[in-house]
């Protein structure tokens, strides 16, 4: 009986199971974690883009262009340029004091973004983009 336990005690065959069943939950989490973060911050650098292309149009598309741009049709390329699926995206553009060459005009864009895979924490960011720039037209 003696020898029996101690070949039990001295075996060392399914410690890299045990191991390996320890180690593997935690390996998922960090690579799910990690395609969610990745997938946020290229969310986030999809509405920056747009709202800088954005701006840029109207930029040139000033009251003095002969081709002026309306806020309708500035807020809807905004949206259509950051290419999300989630139906969350959403623009504003504003002039600072009109339209015309020297003004100001501004692009805010704002999305809601939802984790996929992670279980816990909120089941929901909002994220932000503003784009400033001088119309020159």
């Amino acid at each position: 009986m003696l020898a029996a336990i101690n070949r039990l005690v001295s075996d060392r065959g399914g410690g890299a199971a045990i191991e390996f069943a320890f180690i593997i939950p935690i390996a998922i989490l960090l690579t799910v974690g990690a395609v969610e973060v990745a997938h946020a911050v290229s969310v986030q650098a999809s509405i920056s883009q747009a709202a800088k292309e954005t701006v840029r149009v109207a930029s040139v598309r000033g009251s003095a262009s002969g081709a002026a741009a309306s806020k309708a049709e500035l807020e809807t390329m905004a949206v259509n340029l950051a290419d999300l699926t989630n139906g969350a995206t959403s623009a504003a553009v504003t002039w600072n004091p009109d339209n015309s060459p020297g003004s100001m005009v501004t692009v805010d864009m704002q999305t809601t973004f939802s984790p996929v895979a992670l279980p816990f924490g909120p089941s929901s960011y909002t994220f932000t983009s503003t784009a400033s720039m001088t119309i020159v037209r």
